[in-house]
């Protein structure tokens, strides 16, 4: 149906215009911006990178504003098959990322996007002073 898809791209559109303007008032703020735009896929390897990131975290100096901006996006060649590894992957994903509330709050902005164009992206990475790119493994 060709208005609920509308629906859809419209509300996440609106969600992608909330968190430009959330990050742009963290830039206001003195914020550092680290970003990362991954697919929601085991050998994107997200968890690692909250971990590493909660680990920088503990390393710095409490001074510093720094936030994670992570976008987490459905894996391109996104079936039925693949449902069962993108729940254990968000449920690794909020684990970690409630471990990095817990001990700093505000530090990770964390969105879910179904899609998100290469347009969006570059806002995305015009804003930040960091972008991370870790896979675990690429171009499989």
């Amino acid at each position: 149906n060709g208005a609920c898809e509308r629906g859809s791209l419209t509300e996440e559109s609106g969600k992608f215009t909330e968190l430009t303007e959330r990050i742009d008032s963290l830039i206001a703020d003195g914020h550092s911006i680290l970003l990362g735009v991954d697919e929601m896929e085991r050998q994107k390897g997200l968890p690692l990178k909250l971990l590493s990131f909660r680990q920088l975290l503990l390393s710095v100096d409490g001074t510093k504003k720094l936030t994670l901006v992570q976008v987490g996006v459905k894996a391109r060649l996104y079936t039925p098959a693949v449902q069962g590894d993108y729940e254990v992957i968000l449920q690794e994903v909020m684990q970690q990322l409630q471990a990095i509330e817990e001990e700093f709050p505000g530090a990770v902005i964390f969105e879910e996007f179904r899609t998100i164009s290469l347009a969006q992206r570059m806002q995305l990475w015009r804003r930040a002073d960091i972008s991370l790119f870790m896979p675990i493994r690429e171009g499989l």
